[in-house]
């Protein structure tokens, strides 16, 4: 089934299986965009392109019942995302559950491993980036706020506990506590077997990417808040 859908629906189809069935959805590097800046465009081509060619070319009768389930999955992914476009604006990125203020350490501390100096490296770019996905996510606030979705009163101030714990104690304060970011990073570069000047200068690396980019991020959205 998968061998005789042409490239651009495999690569959408790669998208699918590989990536959001399985929770993931970002490079190891960065962060996707996707959930704090929806696009204003129209529905992408190639999901109408890829759902009108499955229907036009492929034989439902003639596949076996595994590979009926996975069409039938795949379809039914690429029809919610048809009739779901409109509604994309319709969450709230920053809330008391399952915020972005709290997602971004969550993942880093628990999903993303660090075997290696490569690993390491993603881990800062990640830090890095996260400033520019909270301006992503700042200008998804405006447009959901012109439409009027707002989150109740209530969660602003789960929001701004979150927002002020990620950039508590070092190295944003000298309290002589290690942040929750910096505290992890040490603990999976410590662990490294890497010479000590290469985990010396990962750490310096790490630090800087708080300061500069993890710090204002998080200030930016407690300011907006």
């Amino acid at each position: 089934f998968f061998a005789s859908i042409p490239p651009t629906t495999r690569s959408a189809t790669r998208w699918w299986w590989g990536s959001a069935a399985a929770g993931g959805g970002s490079t190891r590097r960065s962060w996707p965009r996707a959930a704090t800046l929806p696009s204003p465009r129209p529905i992408p081509c190639w999901i109408k392109n890829e759902l009108r060619w499955l229907k036009n070319n492929i034989d439902y009768e003639k596949l076996d019942t595994q590979t009926q389930l996975s069409y039938d999955l795949f379809v039914y992914e690429l029809e919610r995302s048809i009739a779901n476009h409109k509604y994309r604006y319709h969450n709230y990125p920053f809330n008391q559950m399952h915020g972005l203020q709290s997602g971004v350490p969550a993942d880093l501390i628990s999903l993303h491993k660090v075997d290696n100096i490569s690993d390491a490296q993603d881990y800062i770019s990640r830090l890095r980036r996260s400033q520019t996905l909270f301006k992503h996510a700042l200008i998804g606030l405006e447009k959901r706020r012109a439409k009027g979705i707002i989150p109740p009163e209530f969660v602003f101030p789960h929001v701004l506990r979150d927002c002020r714990n990620v950039i508590s104690n070092e190295h944003f304060e000298n309290t002589g506590i290690p942040s929750t970011l910096l505290k992890d990073f040490t603990k999976k570069v410590n662990a490294l077997d890497i010479k000590s000047r290469e985990k010396e200068r990962l750490l310096i690396q790490a630090k800087q990417a708080l300061l500069k980019h993890v710090k204002p991020a998080y200030e930016d959205i407690i300011a907006y808040i």
